[in-house]
């Protein structure tokens, strides 16, 4: 399946510089799942575990604000005009792989953005024959310089969505990583 992993990564550039469309201004909220909701019967313990959330939300806000500002900005890759279109939740579980016919994407939440968000989720979970696709993926359309140095960056949304519904290991990498960009 290597080779597949090579046609996925070279239709996948192409893919992006599709025109997005129209795309929404302003925040991509997730609905009430981050909401901190206060309670007046905190226990003490509780008290610190709310102290500590607090914490590494001024963490996550501050890898946002320098994104905002500017901080991470970088060139779509080369076939890409403007805003890509992209899968919106390209994880393996989303590529189906088939002997002949390569590897086909599937469950799309589609999007306007950089193309690099969609490669970066590829690797969240790790996907197989990752390498290939990238190279590939290069090949068709070229990268920026220091893709690989925003991998985790763009890796972030997914992240946050999975530590508030999932919490353990995903909290902690969240952290982590936005304490990286920020």
């Amino acid at each position: 399946m290597p080779a597949a992993g090579v046609r996925r990564g070279r239709l996948h550039g192409p893919g992006h510089a599709a025109a997005a469309g129209r795309t929404a201004r302003g925040r991509q909220l997730l609905g009430p799942v981050l909401r901190d909701r206060p309670d007046p019967a905190l226990s003490r313990g509780r008290r610190r575990q709310r102290l500590r959330r607090r914490r590494r939300a001024r963490t996550v806000r501050r890898c946002a604000e320098r994104v905002a500002a500017g901080g991470y900005d970088a060139p779509q890759p080369a076939l890409v005009a403007g805003v890509a279109r992209l899968h919106g939740d390209l994880w393996s579980g989303n590529v189906l792989w088939a002997p002949g016919t390569g590897a086909t994407l599937i469950d799309p939440a589609a999007h306007g953005g950089h193309a690099e968000c969609d490669l970066a989720q590829l690797a969240v979970f790790g996907a197989p024959h990752l390498d290939r696709i990238l190279a590939a993926y290069d090949e068709v359309s070229p990268l920026a310089d220091g893709w690989r140095d925003r991998v985790e960056l763009h890796q972030l949304h997914i992240l946050i969505v999975h530590a508030a519904l999932f919490g353990g290991t995903y909290g902690r990498r969240t952290v982590s990583v936005a304490a990286r960009y920020a």
